[in-house]
């Protein structure tokens, strides 16, 4: 396992967030997990702060006023043809510096990431070009430590895996927020909701 907190603390830029503000059921699920899964070598994520990256826009210092603008009135054109959906979040998962949810269907991230990809001609420069993508995830613990992780962690995993349930989330809505790195988690500026299948 790896150390999740090993960069710099404080702005990290700008975001394409899914939060989970009326979900819980998810949250219900995430505490579950963290109560079974109380290892010194992870940090969980706080209830409120459990989030799905869609996509990275760019540095705080990369944009301006006007591409900020730009770049929101794009997303609210690109994704007014975007029907709300559900997603299936599940199946915990060890990545070597978190725990994490697994999401489907994956093709509903790859659909807004997609539409959102455009603003990257405007939002973002070729020396702060995207970096390379995750699958969808939902983390609910990020590593404090770097070694091997005890197989009491794996056991665990594997436990929870076998009781838990997959819980079922309306998405509604993709947030623009600016995301800033603390000590041992994140916190971020709520900057614009665009909602989908909203088309102007």
């Amino acid at each position: 396992m790896r150390n999740h907190w090993t960069k710099p603390l404080g702005v990290v830029g700008y975001y394409w967030f899914l939060t989970f503000d009326n979900s819980a059921p998810l949250r219900s699920a995430a505490a579950d997990c963290q109560s079974r899964l109380a290892f010194p070598q992870y940090d969980p994520v706080p209830l409120d702060s459990l989030h799905l990256t869609v996509d990275r826009i760019g540095g705080s210092a990369e944009l301006t006023p006007d591409r900020l603008r730009a770049v929101k009135t794009s997303a609210r054109r690109r994704l007014g043809d975007v029907a709300p959906f559900d997603l299936t979040i599940g199946a915990l998962k060890r990545v070597s510096t978190a725990l994490i949810f697994n999401v489907t269907p994956v093709g509903k991230i790859g659909l807004l990431r997609a539409k959102l990809g455009a603003e990257y001609t405007v939002a973002v420069s070729e020396l702060d070009a995207p970096r390379p993508r995750h699958p969808p995830h939902v983390t609910v613990a990020y590593g404090n430590s770097d070694g091997i992780a005890p197989p009491e962690v794996d056991e665990a995993v594997a436990t929870v895996n076998r009781s838990s349930r997959m819980v079922r989330v309306a998405i509604p809505e993709v947030s623009m927020v600016l995301l800033h790195r603390r000590r041992v988690g994140y916190s971020w500026d709520l900057i614009e909701r665009i909602p989908l299948g909203r088309p102007i």
